[in-house]
C-alpha cells in the first residue's frame, strides 16, 4: 500500500507508517502487539495529524490513536506525539468513565467513533451520543425538537452538557446502507422536502461561499498526498468557484446520506442524526445524498447519476442541482486518503475523474 509523504511542519513524523507507530508504542510500554493496520486518518496539512490503527494485542482487536498538533496531555508539548488506546480518548473522557452516570446500562456496542471528536454507542435500549464540543450537543438536541413535527426522530431522554453527551431513544427498524440508496431515493427526497419546511429562525448558514471554503482543506490534503494531481485539482476548484451560483437558501439536514436513515416501518423513514441542521442552497441535501456513493470505485459515477435522477423524478429539479452535485462530490475527494483504502492512489485518481465529469456537465 502506498504511504503518505511526511508533513515537514509536523516534524516529518511518519504517523501513517505502522512500523514507526509500532516502535513508538513499544517505547511507551505497549507489548505483545502482533499487528497494526491503519484504518482512518485526519490530516490538516501543516497543522495536525491523527491516525487510527486497528491493533491485534494478545489475540484481541484494539484501537490505537496516534496524533500530533491536536489534543495532548498536560505534561506534553505541542511537538510531542500522543498515543492513546481506546477508550482512553483525550477529547471524549466519558468513554473511559463509562455511561452509568447518564443513567443507562446494558449491552454496549460502538456505532461510530471519530477519535477526539465524537462517538455514538448503543447501550441497552438507548443511544448515547458524545461530542468534544458541547455546543454541538446543544445544536443536535435543538434540531431534534425542531424536526419532530415533520419527521420521525428519536426522543431525547437526557442531556448532560458538562459531559458533552445526550441520551436518545433507540429507534426500532433496519438501518439503511449504500445498497439501499437508489431504492429509497424517492422517500429520501420527500423527507428533504419536509425538512425544508421547518422554521428557519436561528439556523446556521451553509451558503455557497462556505461550501467552497470547505473544499480548501480537502484540496490541500489531496495535493500533499498526490502532488502529481495538484494542477488538475486546483483547476477543478477554480472552475467550480467560477461557476458558483447565487443560490436560494432553505432549511436542510446539512449532512444528508443513507447512513442517517432507518426503515422504521413500511415506507417509513426515521432520521437519527440531526446535529448539522442548517440553511443551505435548495437541493444541497439531494446532492449530498447522491454523491455519498462516490469513493473512487468503478461504477460509482453511474450509480450517483441514477440516484440523482430518482431523487427528482417526482419533484421539481432544483435549479442549482448540477453545481451542487459537483461541489459535494469535490468535498469527498480526500475520502480514499482519510479512509486509507487499499490502492487509495488509484481510487483518488478515479474520484478526480468523476468530479471532472460532474463539473463538465
Amino acid at each position: 500500500m502506498s504511504t503518505l509523504p511526511p508533513d515537514p511542519a509536523l516534524g516529518g513524523a511518519p504517523l501513517t507508517d505502522p512500523e514507526f507507530v509500532l516502535e513508538l508504542a513499544g517505547r511507551n510500554g505497549a507489548a505483545n502487539i502482533a499487528s497494526l493496520r491503519l484504518r482512518y486518518l485526519e490530516h490538516e496539512v501543516g497543522r495536525s495529524l491523527l491516525t487510527h490503527f486497528e491493533a491485534v494485542v494478545d489475540g484481541d482487536r484494539r484501537d490505537l490513536v496516534a496524533s500530533i498538533g491536536r489534543l495532548r496531555r498536560p505534561d506534553q508539548t505541542p511537538d510531542d506525539i500522543t498515543l492513546a488506546w481506546f477508550p482512553d480518548d483525550l477529547g471524549l473522557p466519558l468513554l473511559r468513565e463509562g455511561f452509568s452516570s447518564l443513567g443507562v446500562s446494558g449491552p454496549t456496542r460502538r456505532l461510530a467513533w471519530v477519535p477526539q471528536r465524537r462517538a455514538v454507542f448503543a447501550v441497552g435500549d438507548r443511544v448515547v451520543k458524545v461530542d468534544h464540543d458541547p455546543q454541538r450537543v446543544e445544536a443536535a438536541v435543538r434540531s431534534l425538537e425542531r424536526l419532530r413535527a415533520v419527521v420521525r426522530v428519536p426522543d431525547v431522554h437526557l442531556v448532560d452538557l458538562d459531559r458533552g453527551a445526550f441520551v436518545q431513544e433507540r429507534i426500532d427498524g433496519r438501518p439503511l446502507d449504500g445498497s439501499d440508496a437508489l431504492d429509497w431515493a424517492p422517500s429520501a427526497a420527500r423527507l428533504t422536502e419536509r425538512i425544508a419546511g421547518v422554521a428557519p429562525d436561528g439556523l446556521p448558514q451553509l451558503d455557497v461561499a462556505e461550501i467552497l471554503g470547505a473544499i480548501d482543506p480537502v484540496v490541500r490534503l489531496v495535493v500533499h498526498a498526490a502532488p502529481h494531481l495538484a494542477d488538475r485539482v486546483e483547476q477543478l476548484r477554480s472552475r467550480l468557484a467560477a461557476t458558483a451560483p447565487q443560490a436560494e437558501l432553505a432549511p436542510a439536514h446539512g449532512d444528508f446520506n443513507i447512513g442517517q436513515l432507518i426503515e422504521a416501518g413500511p415506507h417509513t423513514l426515521a432520521l437519527v442524526d440531526t446535529d448539522t441542521l442548517c440553511l443551505a442552497p435548495v437541493g444541497f441535501d439531494l446532492a449530498a445524498y447522491a454523491t455519498n456513493v462516490l469513493s473512487g470505485r468503478p461504477g460509482d459515477l453511474e450509480r450517483c447519476g441514477a440516484i440523482a435522477r430518482r431523487l427528482v423524478e417526482s419533484a421539481e429539479r432544483p435549479a442549482e442541482l448540477d453545481w451542487l452535485l459537483a461541489a459535494t462530490a469535490m468535498r469527498r475527494l480526500d475520502r480514499p486518503i482519510r479512509r486509507y483504502k487499499r490502492k487509495w492512489p488509484k481510487r483518488l485518481e478515479r474520484l478526480v475523474d468523476d468530479v471532472a465529469t460532474l463539473i463538465d456537465r
